[in-house]
């Protein structure tokens, strides 16, 4: 990574971070700018980085995440903290998550459109349809000796099962058909996860166990959280409480998820692969029993947004306009998930890319105000 030579260099643009939202900016804005992009991590060329099997590797190795360890969530069992990782490298989250792009449901934006009173243009952010297609294998499936040919292949031709997440299929679904918005976000993955019950969700099983599993998060979020200093020493990490649950929508809302994974597990369509359901026990079944499950379990995606949102003047809570430029500040901008409104009901990857595109267009409108 090219390093800045003199602390007097002046810059048309400086950049602080490397996410997905940061690399957009500064390739558009050092095409016809002089740009400086600072980042705390290192490049995205580590193997451990590039290949998709082993993303989960990343998480907790401070070469490539910053942990983020919530406060006590109380709504919880336990009150037990979670733990998620951001990432600390060229990409950021981009570069360590689980490459899911999925652009959320239209509903997610549609009040986009009014926020902001320095503009009439149109809404920044304009979804797009992508799909990241790959071969589809069954890795944690593999005898030892296909394991080692799998590796083989990853490192000599970065060919076969390693090309593949393992998390080929999800869906934004709605639980109830009454519902004017999906509440509910499945990402099947053809592999075990653990430990379980209660631990990192997120950290690959390595036993033998053939399987599969299905990941469920609430499409729509209505506890909101808080991101407030510990105390005047800039060494010490910011207090982060989700406040999860606080909001007995969001629990109703995983209850449903959680109601129709096991209708598709118990399908009559799955009777031959699926010998047992491990989670939830087959003796869970009330509402009760289900409610003491999701509070026992749930767990963060990483997937953070809303701590700058963007807004009208008149919004007390607002901190940037609709281009990202932050109220009663000058000549600076926040452009990344913070700026999000309300959390889209998928990954943020895909949102952050194309609102860093449309505000990069307006930055370069001609007789643009930064």
């Amino acid at each position: 990574m090219p390093f800045v030579d003199s602390a007097e260099e002046c810059y048309d643009y400086i950049i602080v971070g490397a996410g997905a939202s940061g690399c957009v900016v500064a390739n558009r804005l050092s095409r016809t700018n002089k740009t400086l992009l600072i980042e705390a991590g290192g490049l995205d060329s580590s193997w451990e980085v590039l290949m998709p099997q082993h993303c989960g590797l990343t998480w907790g190795d401070e070469r490539f995440s910053w942990p983020i360890m919530s406060t006590p969530q109380v709504h919880l069992k336990n009150s037990k903290s979670t733990t998620a990782y951001l990432g600390k490298v060229i990409g950021g989250s981009a570069s360590i998550n689980t490459m899911c792009w999925m652009r959320g449901n239209q509903s997610d934006y549609d009040s986009w459109a009014s926020l902001g009173e320095r503009s009439n243009s149109a809404p920044i952010l304009v979804p797009v349809a992508c799909v990241n297609k790959s071969d589809n294998y069954y890795y944690g499936m593999y005898p030892n000796n296909k394991k080692e040919m799998a590796q083989r292949d990853w490192f000599v031709n970065h060919t076969g099962p390693h090309t593949s997440l393992g998390l080929d299929v999800a869906a934004i679904i709605k639980t109830d058909k009454k519902l004017d918005r999906p509440n509910a976000n499945f990402m099947f993955v053809d592999s075990l996860y653990g430990p379980f019950p209660g631990g990192n969700l997120f950290q690959r099983d390595h036993s033998e166990t053939p399987g599969y599993m299905c990941a469920v998060s609430n499409a729509q979020v209505f506890s909101r959280g808080s991101v407030t200093l510990q105390s005047s020493d800039f060494k010490d990490e910011p207090l982060v409480d989700y406040d999860m649950f606080s909001d007995n929508r969001d629990v109703q809302n995983a209850i449903e998820g959680v109601k129709v994974v096991r209708q598709i597990f118990e399908h009559e369509a799955l009777s031959d692969d699926v010998q047992t359901v491990v989670l939830p026990p087959p003796h869970v079944r009330s509402e009760q029993e289900l409610e003491g499950f999701v509070r026992e379990m749930v767990g963060s995606h990483g997937y953070y947004s809303g701590t700058c949102k963007m807004g009208s003047y008149s919004d007390s809570m607002a901190v940037t306009d609709n281009q990202g430029r932050v109220w009663g500040v000058g000549n600076l901008r926040v452009v990344d998930s913070s700026i999000i409104p309300d959390a889209p009901s998928g990954p943020l990857v895909s949102v952050c890319t194309m609102m860093a595109e449309k505000i990069c267009d307006k930055i370069q409108e001609p007789q643009q105000q930064f």
